[in-house]
């Protein structure tokens, strides 16, 4: 099996990956640790911007 070939397990794997993204980046956003709480928000929207990659490559590597 190729990296670039179709396939269903690849696709769900991905799409784990972007609900995992949104979730964290919720959760750092939210957590309040270190002193410096613009260094936690940018870190949150940073986590956060995954989201879109991962649903591209989960929508590429779905089967049809």
């Amino acid at each position: 099996m190729s990296l670039l070939d179709k396939n269903n397990r690849v696709s769900n794997i991905f799409y784990v990956g972007t609900l995992l993204s949104v979730v964290g980046s919720v959760l750092i956003w939210n957590s309040g640790l270190g002193s410096n709480p613009a260094h936690i928000e940018r870190l949150a929207l940073f986590v956060g911007l995954w989201a879109p990659t991962f649903m591209g490559f989960s929508n590429y590597y779905k089967e049809q």
